[in-house]
């Protein structure tokens, strides 16, 4: 059985056409790198059926296709809060759990149990889907689409958020799949390419440019043809920012004493002690589900034990009087949770002016100055075309450059980095982690960072915060400070 894509042409709002020729045999796994997201996500979306081409058609003989992406993470999640009972209930409402999904979807209880098994769900089985972090959904939805057994599997950065031991994970259990059930897999990492693939299709923004056998992928030009693009895009964008040199601040920046989360029924990490110099950066590491983004948030003030905290910010103690905004208005934050919460539907440049105000939307009064600084990063990461463009219009990724954007508008001395590469192509994630590089190496801000990804590390972060595993079913912290 194989797929044609026939003549096939997708238009975007703005006009740009997606024209697709190719045909995908039955025993061909086919691996796509996208140097564009728009695209990536249209072909994906056609594949799994969820559009239709403007013109031409698409000939698959596959009954059944499931797909993972992060733009179906992204609709059920939205699903869940619009479902939200808690104003109605004498309770928080979770929504569905882990288990009610698997429930759902598997009759059988010992299929049942072997699932929660071998996807590594029976500790986050009462969890509601909207708690889980960002690996924890991935290997939810991973569980649903594989085991229903598909003809089809469309994988769409199935990689995105998992830990280090769960990507190795994946890794092995996409290469015992058997070769019967195909796969089509899109993603942006070298060391995400499945054993078991066969060929590599590249996919620019007008068409699928190239498709060429695996084995030839080493030696291919274009992979240092977008390092080399990506590193003189990120220099420009450097340069505009460093034409505003940052202001001095006391040192610490940000010290925890004692620092703990718990609730009623858990401990999520307890006994931080740490302190964030000048000029220093950090990454944070640790298995889904430690506590690393809730940790970022408790810096950022969006988490509400904060203030029960012993936490110094700018050296200001947390809780002394002063405003969430007046500790926002000095850092930038960039994650999931805040591209999730992020619902009003404004244009591309407003969503980047509304980093000046720390707001989800904007509200406030914007002058021309501000206008032309939101107007001068699009262009700088190639989102000039689309400043009008509705938020909810534009594909995952380019929501994800306008959430950096939306950070780096305000020039902040501390930016918080939770997986800031998630969902980005192969040239704008290479764009973002040459721009990252150049902050830190010049220290035009202090950098804190959340990355699973080995090939996402960032030579210029020396430092490390470690979530470990204690006695009680929480986690305790070791420190690296190796930065001079």
């Amino acid at each position: 059985m194989c797929i044609f894509l026939e003549n096939i042409e997708i238009s975007d709002q703005e006009g740009q056409k997606l024209t697709l020729n190719a045909a995908i045999n039955n025993d061909e796994q086919w691996v796509i790198f996208g140097a564009d997201d728009t695209a990536s996500n249209q072909l994906s979306n056609l594949l799994c059926g969820d559009s239709s081409p403007s013109k031409g058609a698409i000939k698959n003989p596959h009954q059944r296709v499931e797909c993972v992406s992060l733009e179906r993470q992204r609709k059920l999640l939205e699903e869940e809060l619009e479902n939200d009972e808690t104003d109605l209930l004498d309770r928080f409402d979770i929504g569905r759990t882990v288990k009610d999904f698997v429930d759902a979807a598997i009759a059988d209880d010992n299929q049942k149990h072997e699932v929660m098994t071998e996807f590594d769900l029976h500790q986050i089985a009462d969890k509601g889907f909207r708690q889980l972090s960002t690996g924890e959904t991935r290997r939810l939805m991973l569980a649903l689409a594989i085991t229903s057994q598909p003809d089809l599997l469309i994988l769409d950065d199935p990689f995105a958020g998992l830990d280090i031991s769960h990507q190795r994970w994946l890794h092995e259990l996409l290469g015992n799949i058997s070769p019967s059930q195909q796969m089509i897999i899109f993603v942006s990492r070298e060391d995400e390419i499945p054993t078991g693939t066969t060929h590599i299709a590249l996919l620019d923004h007008e068409k699928i440019s190239e498709v060429i056998p695996y084995n030839q992928w080493d030696s291919h030009p274009v992979k240092e043809h977008t390092r080399s693009l990506a590193e003189t895009q990120a220099s420009d964008l450097i340069s505009h920012i460093n034409a505003y040199p940052p202001a001095a601040h006391p040192d610490p920046l940000i010290r925890i004493n004692n620092g703990k989360v718990e609730y009623t029924e858990a401990k999520i990490f307890r006994d931080l002690n740490w302190r964030l110099n000048n000029g220093e950066h950090w990454q944070i590491r640790g298995p889904n589900g430690c506590g690393k983004s809730t940790l970022l948030n408790l810096i950022f003030g969006d988490h509400p034990q904060c203030y029960s905290n012993d936490i110094h910010f700018l050296g200001i103690q947390r809780g002394s009087g002063e405003s969430v905004w007046e500790i926002k208005k000095h850092i930038g934050m960039v994650s999931s949770s805040l591209h999730l919460q992020y619902r009003v539907n404004n244009t591309a440049r407003e969503v980047v002016v509304s980093g000046l105000f720390d707001s989800i939307g904007l509200y406030q009064r914007t002058s021309a100055p501000q206008w032309k600084e939101a107007d001068a990063l699009l262009d700088l990461l190639q989102l000039g075309s689309h400043k009008n463009t509705r938020f909810k219009q534009l594909s995952y990724g380019q929501q994800r450059l306008l959430i950096i954007a939306r950070a780096l508008i305000k020039r902040p001395p501390i930016l918080l980095l939770d997986e800031p590469c998630q969902g980005l192509d192969i040239l704008n994630r290479n764009l973002i982690l040459s721009s990252l590089e150049l902050l830190a190496s010049t220290r035009l801000t202090q950098i804190l960072y959340v990355t699973h990804h080995t090939a996402d590390t960032l030579p210029s972060i020396r430092n490390f915060l470690d979530f470990i595993p204690d006695e009680e079913g929480g986690y305790r912290f070791e420190v690296q400070r190796n930065e001079g």
